[in-house]
């Protein structure tokens, strides 16, 4: 059971509050997520900061608001979240504050109130800027929202702003996501995430029949890593191209294995070794913290070895790579050997990081340490 004050007030921890609300849920997303309900949103928010008491005075470096879709709370609810959490923690003075946005609800009102509430770091689920790959996700805005949801965040005065876009969508040819990328960097982004699509078990897509080419989208990636390198962006995880100095900071807390709080349904937490999940449910969330117990649905207690694959496979995400040490090399050295002869991973220094060819084949690389 996750106590008050689990984890130390001198450990630094990224914080993450899930706002699991959304407007339609997308044909593709297996995230917890439910239809908005101003009643059941302000509830959820009051929960919300109820649960911050077990977590009393901790630092936090980073805070990322997730959904879902946080920029589709009210200003009124997201003012007093933001006080509560700002009482309730000790928020560094240089900390990285994300929220998530989508386009259609990015509003002028929505930025002048996450810029209000301190948030420095906007990231738009944009997805796609072809309307009929918008209309295959069930995305509800079009690629006009999109452009009018950046330059909206940019005239807000918001100086990190980072694009998220899915690509191997079927029938994506090479010429339309090469597009999509042109469309994305001409507005200027500080950061860009891209994702395959994936087509998880009960979604709308999964029931359609849906199906991916993972060779269609190797080559998507490839022409992705060469594109952007050419822009400037610096690729520093597999999903992830920054301007140099524009990493998030708070997804660099989870590949590092570093501490993270998460509060609200379905948030998981990582701390003192442990890790916690709570209920992935509004209702039954809410009801937990009304009877003055946590939330927690899952703990699971992380063992020297299970921590060590973890490292590894989180690592090997980042540019960086792994930094070898005895341990590593006792346990998994012939793993290394055996990828290092297949060419998917590389030494640098004291590090091991993936090959460009290892990028491609990652799932296959992580297989080895699990």
């Amino acid at each position: 059971m996750l106590r008050k004050n689990a984890i130390s007030q001198r450990v630094p921890a990224g914080l993450y509050i899930h706002i699991p609300f959304c407007r339609r849920k997308c044909g593709y997303c297996d995230f917890y997520s439910t239809d908005f309900n101003p009643r059941h949103a302000a509830s959820l928010i009051n929960a919300v900061i109820n649960e911050m008491s077990f977590h009393g005075g901790a630092r936090a470096g980073t805070v990322y608001l997730g959904g879902g879709t946080p920029s589709i709370l009210p200003a009124r609810l997201l003012n007093k979240l933001f006080a509560a959490m700002r009482s309730s923690f000790d928020i560094s003075e240089s900390a990285e504050v994300t929220a998530e946005a989508n386009p259609e609800s990015l509003t002028a009102a929505a930025c002048k109130s996450f810029a209000e509430n301190g948030v420095n770091r906007l990231s738009i689920g944009v997805q796609s800027f072809n309307d009929s790959e918008l209309a295959m996700l069930g995305r509800i805005h079009t690629s006009r929202d999109a452009v009018a949801a950046f330059l909206r965040a940019r005239k807000a005065g918001f100086k990190n702003v980072s694009i998220d876009l899915i690509y191997g969508l079927p029938g994506q040819s090479e010429r339309a996501w090469l597009e999509n990328l042109k469309r994305a960097m001409a507005l200027g982004p500080d950061h860009l995430s891209i994702y395959p699509l994936t087509i998880e078990h009960d979604t709308p897509l999964s029931r359609a029949g849906t199906v991916v080419s993972q060779d269609s989208q190797a080559a998507l990636y490839e022409i992705a890593m060469d594109y952007l390198q050419s822009c400037g962006f610096e690729q520093y995880e597999l999903s992830n191209w920054a301007k140099p100095g524009y990493a998030c900071r708070h997804n660099l807390v989870y590949w590092n294995n570093e501490s993270y709080i998460g509060l609200g349904p379905a948030a998981a937490s990582y701390l003192n070794g442990r890790r916690f999940k709570n209920i992935d449910s509004v209702s039954g969330y809410i009801s937990a913290i009304k009877s003055g117990k946590n939330a927690v649905s899952e703990t699971d207690e992380i063992s020297t070895r299970v921590k060590l694959a973890e490292e590894m496979i989180l690592k090997l995400r980042l540019n960086g790579g792994v930094a070898l040490r005895t341990g590593i090399t006792d346990i998994y050295g012939d793993s290394i050997k055996k990828l290092t002869s297949s060419r998917l991973i590389e030494t640098a220094g004291s590090h091991i990081r993936l090959t460009r060819k290892g990028k491609l084949l990652a799932n296959q690389v992580f297989m080895e340490f699990v």
